[in-house]
């Protein structure tokens, strides 16, 4: 196996907004670079459209997570798949596709809407994240939580002796929250969170580097936060994974 100290780790905020249509703002979204994989965790409005500004075409995505079936997380993957497809820049390499096994439906209703080709299934390969277990990118090892909001998945993984979570969206009340505990960087969808309840996730669950998404919060009250240690995620936000969490 590959020493993991060695690789090339980033992630790109595609989009920070929630479900509110935003001008600066695209649907929560990240863009995971392992090496030579772009990897995307949800796939809402004018993430395909942040991704084309940053230079990437179809052939560059190589994986895509889906973290539960609301539409502000997936909505564009409709007019990427269907690129993908019928557009001049045509698909020709593998796309990984995982999810939980509810969006199976929503993958199906995508393939009527396109039309799905007769190559549909050679190119996309749909992959099913099994409750709070483990899956497999090549040699990187992400763990994975489903939430009580919506089967939501939230995944873990390690990078350079550092744990790093994605949360997607997440019920504090009714999670177990455990699984982000002591990590070293956490993007955190923090939805209606107010200011007392991010800081004391925080605190109680020892992370040590905390990153807002998909958060209702005033601006008046984001600027609060950046003193306690958490950056308030904007679109196109980029962070080298081995040099922010040394």
């Amino acid at each position: 196996m590959k020493n993991l100290k060695d690789v090339k780790a980033k992630i790109i905020i595609l989009g920070s907004g929630t479900c509110n249509i935003e001008p600066d703002k695209a649907n929560t979204s990240l863009l995971i670079k392992y090496n030579n994989e772009n990897i995307i965790y949800d796939f809402g409005y004018r993430v395909y459209s942040n991704l084309i500004k940053l230079g990437f075409s179809n052939e560059n995505i190589s994986r895509i997570i889906i973290s539960h079936s609301h539409p502000d997380h997936f909505c564009d993957l409709i007019p990427f798949l269907h690129s993908c497809f019928y557009s001049k820049n045509k698909k020709k390499n593998l796309l990984y596709l995982y999810s939980g096994e509810e969006f199976l439906e929503i993958i199906n209703m995508i393939r009527r809407l396109l039309p799905a080709p007769d190559n549909f299934n050679e190119i996309v390969k749909i992959k099913i994240i099994k409750s709070d277990g483990i899956f497999y990118i090549k040699d990187l090892k992400i763990k994975t939580l489903f939430s009580n909001h919506s089967s939501n998945i939230s995944i873990k993984f390690k990078l350079n002796d550092k744990d790093i979570a994605i949360t997607g969206d997440i019920d504090i009340k009714k999670d177990n929250l455990n699984f982000f505990k002591n990590t070293d960087i956490c993007f955190l969808n923090s939805g209606k969170l107010n200011i007392n309840e991010i800081l004391n996730l925080k605190k109680s669950l020892n992370i040590k580097k905390l990153i807002l998404l998909h958060s209702y919060l005033s601006i008046k009250d984001t600027d609060l936060l950046q003193r306690d240690n958490i950056i308030i995620g904007k679109d196109f936000q980029s962070f080298n994974l081995i040099n922010f969490i040394s």
